[in-house]
């Protein structure tokens, strides 16, 4: 169930995504891409981490242990766990080579101040993580029942792939149309 879950959410974030970013039709691939790393790594991942995490505390819920339940997933699983998406979508959804973003996106015609101001978005949202996740994670291990969290925390995850999408899209709706076609 996990697993069907964590697809289906990666599915739904992804068209979401893709209609806010103008496509005009759906990339069918991308989408099954995306159910597949749902469905074949983050279900399964998520699942038996909270239940190594559920064994490894006693499922005790004080504050004290689920502080240490929240430092523990995000001091190993959530570094783990940005690594594994990071490579999956740059060179298995995208079929890059290197995983250097200003050298990829300058290859494809994005003019170079724009792949810094991407590096400077994924940088802060590497920044906001570190205190979005937490939370989610408190939450989570402290209210969200065993068999409910893979679940409430992918949906958490939608919601955030979206929020920190929309410094893209708008960067590139409103910036890119100020270039000449010669700089794109």
């Amino acid at each position: 169930m996990q697993a069907i879950t964590a697809g289906v959410f990666s599915a739904a974030s992804d068209i979401v995504a893709q209609k806010l970013s103008s496509i005009q039709k759906l990339q069918i691939k991308r989408i099954l891409l995306k159910v597949l790393f749902g469905f074949g790594y983050l279900g399964p991942f998520g699942h038996f981490l909270h239940l190594m995490l559920e064994k490894m505390f006693k499922g005790k819920k004080d504050t004290a242990t689920v502080a240490k339940e929240v430092a523990v997933e995000q001091l190993t699983a959530s570094p783990w766990n940005n690594l594994v998406f990071m490579i999956d979508y740059e060179m298995v959804i995208d079929g890059k080579k290197t995983l250097d973003a200003s050298e990829n996106q300058t290859k494809k015609g994005i003019p170079s101040s724009a792949a810094h101001i991407m590096d400077g978005i994924a940088l802060s949202s590497l920044q906001s993580m570190q205190f979005f996740w937490p939370v989610d994670g408190w939450v989570n291990h402290q209210y969200v029942p065993l068999q409910f969290r893979v679940i409430f925390h992918n949906l958490i995850a939608v919601g955030w792939y979206l929020l920190r999408l929309q410094p893209a899209l708008l960067y590139f709706k409103f910036s890119l149309s100020n270039f000449t076609e010669n700089e794109i």
